[in-house]
């Protein structure tokens, strides 16, 4: 049995939910036409926009899977290219074992995570967390963490306010000064924020 639901992000998730059945989240929107990639084998997709620089997905289960990851870029200091912000959001990807997948289109990055959660308050589902940040015209980072439509019914101990207020709050520290669009190094500099701001209110809490 099967079960389509709208979603806020450009993916879709899988959602286990340990009775048998099925059921799969996706969104009503896509990643510009010219992403392309088979995520399932584990193919990371990165195409330039000359407009807005580089478009990229990365579905971490394949990332941390492939076996196959070059860890020479793992810090956002050595992001100077698109080739570079594709092995750094490898590495982000595959250490971090809740990342579901991390896209980063024209000025928008996405790190979406993998939650746990009790549909009804006793049915085991794994509910998506999307933390997005979208620098408007003015240069000023939006900061938005999102839950699916379905949240309301499920207990969850995702904390997406706080998570939210230590993403801005880790940006707001950095050094991401944006003139135009969001560079390879300003995404990997918010993708830094991001997970920074992850490890801050899950994993140390």
């Amino acid at each position: 049995m099967a079960l389509t639901v709208g979603m806020s992000v450009a993916q879709a998730a899988s959602i286990g939910i340990g009775v048998g059945a099925d059921y799969t989240a996706s969104s009503g929107s896509s990643l510009s036409s010219d992403t392309t990639g088979d995520a399932s084998s584990g193919s990371v997709t990165t195409n330039t926009n000359t407009t807005t620089g580089v478009n990229l997905m990365v579905v971490g289960a394949s990332i941390r899977s492939s076996g196959n990851i070059d860890q020479s870029i793992n810090s956002s200091a050595q992001v100077q290219s698109d080739d570079s912000l594709n092995s750094y959001a490898q590495v982000v990807a595959n250490n971090d074992p809740a990342i579901n997948t991390v896209s980063a289109t024209g000025n928008d990055v996405t790190v979406t995570y993998n939650r746990p959660a009790h549909l009804f308050g006793f049915i085991p589902v794994t509910m998506n967390e999307d933390a997005n940040v979208t620098v408007d015209s003015t240069g000023k980072a939006v900061v938005a963490v999102n839950k699916p439509w379905w949240a309301f019914l499920a207990s969850t101990s995702a904390q997406s306010d706080k998570f939210a207020a230590a993403i801005q709050s880790a940006i707001n520290n950095g050094s991401l000064t944006v003139n135009g669009s969001l560079s390879a190094s300003d995404k990997a500099k918010v993708l830094s924020a991001i997970e920074s701001a992850d490890a801050t209110v899950y994993v140390t809490n």
